[in-house]
């Protein structure tokens, strides 16, 4: 979902050296969150890969805005939300993606959600045995 970020640091890299000029990093940060998902549905496209998932990548911040229902828009939502919680980086609470906004369209109920919480244990189990 992320995909169009490492090309957007790659292009101010470039640019900064062009300009001879260094972005702060709250520019950097503030361009990639306004540009990634056009840019990865871009470069998606430019792959030949399905419109469905330049579709998914390019409405994954804000799924209930896309012009039709977006499976995979939100699929994607609700899964950065919770790689963000299993790999504790403290956006979300277990409160929080119980009650995500994803859970209703994707028809998830709360013994989904349990079991989405397990997995998100296993993978914070495997990262620190990985560390």
């Amino acid at each position: 979902h992320a995909v169009g970020k490492p090309v957007l640091l790659q292009l101010l890299s470039k640019l900064e050296k062009q300009l001879s000029v260094l972005l702060d990093r709250e520019a950097v940060v503030a361009i990639q969150r306004e540009f990634h998902a056009q840019t990865g549905a871009m470069l998606i496209k430019g792959w030949g890969l399905p419109d469905t998932l330049q579709e998914a990548v390019l409405w994954h911040e804000n799924p209930q805005a896309a012009p039709e229902a977006n499976d995979g828009a939100m699929m994607t939502n609700l899964g950065a939300a919770l790689a963000r919680f299993a790999l504790g980086h403290g956006e979300w609470s277990e409160p929080q993606i119980r009650a995500h906004s994803m859970m209703a369209p994707l028809n998830l109920y709360p013994e989904d959600v349990d079991v989405l919480l397990l997995h998100c244990e296993a993978i914070d189990s495997l990262i620190h045995d990985l560390s």
